[in-house]
Order: structure tokens, then sequence, then C-alpha cells
């Protein structure tokens, strides 16, 4: 679906025409996306988006820009991420996978694209960014379902690897799934075997790549 956004360089719609094309495209999708110019300001969001905004956990919207609810570390982090998606000059467009910490403590994670200027270009003309974040019902439990079977898991390593992908460590996935702190440690390290992943970091940037938002997509 993102390739496809894209791709839509070859379209010689006027940029209006293009912008609804946007639209279209990414409310096909039911995870929570919100697009975004570089100063943050609000230029699109979809059904479940305009939702995840109304409920205020992890970003809300105030005078027209998209804001993050807790610290100003947070709210870096998501500008840091729209500028690699939106940069000016030559500089190469990047994606960025980035936590979010929710009113509830838990942590959100959003993966920022970037939408190239000269494809879908907003009414001034400037690069947008799409920001894509789970889909509101999913759990743990459907992230493991999914990546399960692609990646050769036991259902207890897809289950340890789910957590990892939120953020979590040995320590409180232990609690979670009440299994002791070195029963989880060897997850892990088959986790690590199966995927050639050294570390907690590259599994969770691995499960994200994977599972938001391709398999959300109705």
């Amino acid at each position: 679906m993102i390739s496809v956004i894209n791709r839509c360089r070859p379209f010689t719609s006027p940029p209006a025409e293009a912008a609804c094309l946007l639209r279209s495209l990414l409310d096909l999708f039911r995870v929570p996306v919100v697009v975004v110019r570089p100063d943050r300001r609000l230029v699109h969001a979809n059904a479940s988006g305009e939702r995840f905004l109304r409920e205020g956990h992890v970003l809300h919207v105030q005078d027209g820009f998209l804001h993050v609810v807790g610290n100003a570390c947070a709210l870096v982090a998501l500008e840091d991420a729209i500028r690699s998606a939106t940069p000016r000059a030559v500089e190469r467009p990047n994606q960025t996978n980035i936590a979010l910490m929710g009113i509830d403590g838990r942590p959100v994670l959003a993966r920022v694209i970037p939408v190239q200027s000269s494809a879908v270009p907003d009414e001034t003309g400037e690069a947008l960014a799409a920001i894509f974040f789970p889909a509101l019902e999913d759990t743990v439990d459907d992230i493991a379902s999914h990546i399960q079977s692609g990646l050769g898991f036991t259902t207890c390593e897809a289950r340890v690897a789910a957590h990892i992908a939120t953020g979590l460590g040995p320590g409180a996935i232990a609690a979670r799934l009440n299994l002791s702190v070195n029963t989880i440690r060897s997850h892990l390290a088959r986790i690590y075997s199966k995927t050639g992943c050294a570390d907690q970091t590259a599994v969770c940037s691995m499960i994200n790549r994977i599972a938001l938002p391709v398999y959300a997509v109705k």
C-alpha cells in the first residue's frame, strides 16, 4: 500500500486531484493514519485516525497542529521523525519508527513515512509525512499471531517478540507472561538465532517493519 502511494509520480493530475487520491488510499487502512506538513500541521486523518486523535491518549490536535501527550522529549522525537520524512533541498526522505508514551504509561509505536511532495503535494507544495499507528483494536497477541508463521517462531517466541516490539524488557515480559526471566532470555536467544538480530532493539525494529502497518490493511 505504501509503495502505491509513493508510485503516484506518473500521475499528471492537478495537486487537488492527487491529494484526493492520497486521502482515498489512506482511508482504506483500518489503522489510525494522520498526514501532516513539516511543521506538524494536520492535513488529513482517516476515520481511525480521527478517533485516535479524539481519544487523546497519545496525540491531540490544538489549533490545527499535532501535539504529543506527555513530556517534551516525545514531541522532539516526533518532530525529528517528521523532519526526516520531509527534508528540505536534496536530502533523501526516510521513514522512522518511534515509540511515544500513552497516558496509561504504555509505549505506542508509530511509523512516520514520507509522502513525496512531487507525487502527492498539498496545496502549499510541501512534502507530507504520513504517521501510522497500531490498529486501535489490535493487541500484543494479534501481533504475535501475524508474525509467528512468517518468522518460524513458536507460540511463546512470537509472544515474547511481540512484547519486545512494544518496548518491554525481559523482566516486564516475564511478569506479563508469568514466566521466569531466565525463560524469557532463553526465548530471546532463540529469537536472535532465527532472525539474525543482535539485540532487542534490532528485534523491535524488525517486528515493527513487518507488523506495522502491513497486517492492518483491510
